[in-house]
């Protein structure tokens, strides 16, 4: 249902991406049958001006009229890393102390950070999920399609860019283009909130 929907924004021309249209689902396999969007994946190629065209198309998506079935609040995402940091915890017990003071941080800015509005976002939305096929780029997977806070969406980008290696890759100034754009195109993002999400 949130696909449809999304895929009818689309046609609105309220979105700056183009989108998989779904065409049934699939009771048996579990699965949502999509139309094909052509396109070559931009991961690997990620340069400043494509970071700036990604930041353009996904401020489109909050700005729509989409009106996800799921949410995905503060709390939630705390609760998911709580749970990543005690998978992490099992495995090197050394970091239960570092893992804790993490946690206790995050809860403690999540919680001075203002209230807002939750807004349709993609929920996974890393360089992995886009393709460019010339003459626009086009947004995959929908599963974590939700309503929730558009910085969730721009440090989920920016998180991706951060496990990139730095020698090759110019991290920061991807990440700029990438901010710049999105906040030219859609509210400011709150810097703190941000970089929470980040951590």
């Amino acid at each position: 249902a949130d696909g449809l929907e999304l895929s009818r924004a689309a046609d609105r021309g309220q979105l700056d991406f183009l989108v998989a249209a779904p065409e049934r689902f699939d009771p048996e396999l579990r699965a949502v049958w999509q139309q094909r969007v052509g396109g070559d994946a931009v991961k690997h190629r990620l340069d400043e001006p494509l970071a700036q065209r990604i930041g353009h198309a996904a401020a489109s998506l909050p700005r729509s009229s989409v009106r996800p079935r799921r949410r995905r609040d503060r709390q939630s995402e705390l609760d998911r890393s709580t749970f990543r940091c005690a998978e992490l915890v099992q495995r090197v017990p050394a970091l239960r102390e570092p893992a804790k003071r993490l946690l206790g941080a995050l809860a403690t800015t999540l919680a001075a950070c203002n209230a807002t509005e939750p807004r349709p976002i993609h929920g996974a939305l890393h360089a992995a999920q886009w393709l460019d096929n010339g003459a626009g780029l086009a947004l995959l997977d929908y599963d974590s399609l939700a309503l929730g806070d558009p910085e969730l969406d721009a440090a989920t980008f920016l998180a991706d860019l951060d496990f990139q290696n730095r020698e090759r890759v110019a991290v920061d100034r991807l990440a700029a283009a990438f901010i710049s754009r999105y906040e030219a195109a859609a509210d400011p993002l709150d810097p703190r909130l941000l970089a929470t999400y980040r951590a």
